[in-house]
């Protein structure tokens, strides 16, 4: 009897790495695989590390009689998809211009490595298995601590010709360029927007997470301030994403990210906005799919697994 074949998926966060098999639905195989990693370590111990994790998660789907047939990873950007080399990412000096995929295979017996931006990999996941399942053209961003994209179109991450395309952090946000998407768009902005707003009596709230949970909660201080906030943060996204949106007239659109458990406190807003200053065309808004990830934290996960489903 042949043996079920699964992939290795992987999300490195720069600080963490972790590692789970999944098979072709998007169906993770077992407990994550998760190590601590620390990125002033020289390229070649963090290569070993993340290839020690994968060996042993290899090793228990093995025993359960499957042929593991590629690794997908989720890494922090920018870099060059095609041969998968970290470029000059902030938060990763040790691993800049690391030929990671090459490296990785090498110590999985040249096993396929793919590797893939953290941002296009979450997309990919709910695009696989998750909200936008079954869906052509899927549009996508990530909220937390900055503002990433994803464009996905019949199963495949679109790089554009550079591994630059939905790079749209620092795309202006007005016409002197004082400010970018990304700017109104973050956790960070949610965060500026409350500083601005409040007044005298109002609580000092320092992130996103202390602001969402006050603008729950009627009964306590800066509650007004805080609902506003969130309100004025979903006209930003609004305003953001209309352009992309009208581009590609997408068959859904996800939104993904910490921030987006707390959808109820702007998504209501970003789509009335659409509609009451004609941002977004009609039809399109009659029929694209618009919501929060259906597969939160594992959405990475399963993106990166979708790197090799998807080349099969």
């Amino acid at each position: 009897m042949a043996k079920k074949r699964c992939v290795v998926s992987c999300d490195f966060g720069g600080s963490h790495f972790t590692c789970a098999g999944c098979d072709p639905n998007g169906i993770i195989l077992g407990k994550p695989n998760r190590i601590d990693i620390d990125a002033s370590q020289p390229a070649e111990v963090i290569t070993q590390q993340m290839a020690t994790a994968i060996k042993q998660v290899m090793a228990r789907l093995q025993n359960l009689d499957f042929t593991v047939i590629g690794v997908g990873i989720g890494s922090p950007g920018p870099m060059d998809m095609e041969r998968g080399i970290i470029l000059d990412t902030p938060n990763l000096v040790t691993l800049q211009n690391w030929h990671l995929a090459e490296k990785l295979s090498q110590a999985l017996d040249g096993i396929l490595v793919i590797i893939n931006n953290d941002a296009n990999v979450m997309i990919a996941g709910e695009a696989f298995a998750g909200l936008g399942k079954d869906c052509s053209i899927v549009y996508g961003v990530t909220l937390g601590t900055g503002f990433g994209h994803g464009l996905i179109i019949n199963g495949q991450i679109i790089s554009g010709a550079n591994g630059m395309a939905m790079e749209h952090a620092i795309t202006p946000a007005n016409i002197n360029g004082s400010i970018t998407i990304e700017d109104l768009c973050s956790g960070r902005a949610i965060v500026a927007l409350y500083q601005e707003l409040k007044k005298g009596n109002d609580p000092d709230l320092s992130t996103a997470l202390e602001i969402a949970q006050t603008a729950k909660n009627q009964n306590v201080p800066g509650n007004q301030i805080a609902t506003a906030v969130y309100r004025q943060y979903g006209e930003n996204l609004a305003y953001c994403v209309a352009p992309m949106i009208n581009s590609l007239d997408p068959h859904c659109f996800v939104l993904c990210g910490s921030i987006t458990k707390d959808f109820d406190l702007f998504g209501i807003t970003m789509q009335e906005i659409w509609r009451q200053k004609n941002w977004v065309n009609n039809r399109t808004l009659k029929n694209m799919i618009v919501g929060p990830g259906k597969l939160g934290e594992n959405a990475a996960i399963i993106g990166a697994a979708s790197l090799i489903w998807n080349r099969q």
